[in-house]
């Protein structure tokens, strides 16, 4: 097969991304090389990876609760300090904020920081339903 660079970024990212999505958010490409000899029809690849330290969990930190209590939020979570890094609980704890009825967006995420890997604070920014209001009037 004839080498493409778009295959070969492919491939990276697909290297890339399981460490990405589970207890390695902040894991990095650090050098990548590509060696084509035409005249052999080969190709030498290289890359190199930089996992970083492995994260956990640390508390959740809430912002945009105004109405309602914060309780809501945190009995919602599925994760709980101390427990290992893995994206689709951040994708799961978002659907059940934005399912619950009490917030129209929510947006659930971990700062890659490997300085935070023990104790990575869960930033939780949510925006509330407006309230429904009904009105009657007579004339």
């Amino acid at each position: 097969m004839p080498f493409r660079q778009a295959d070969w970024d492919a491939a990276k990212l697909a290297v890339l991304r399981p460490l990405l999505a589970s207890r390695y958010p902040a894991a990095q490409l650090v050098a990548s090389e590509a060696r084509i000899d035409p005249a052999a029809q080969a190709a030498d690849l290289t890359l190199t990876i930089d996992s970083g330290p492995a994260f956990f969990y640390g508390d959740p930190v809430v912002s945009g609760a105004r109405r309602y209590p914060e309780s809501i939020i945190r009995n919602l979570s599925p994760v709980k300090p101390g427990k290992p890094f893995r994206q689709q609980d951040l994708l799961d704890y978002q659907m059940a904020l934005e399912t619950s009825g009490y917030y129209s967006h929510a947006t659930v995420r971990v700062e890659p920081d490997p300085a935070l890997a023990a104790a990575a604070p869960i930033r939780i920014e949510v925006v509330e339903r407006p309230e429904k209001r009904f009105s009657v009037g007579w004339g």
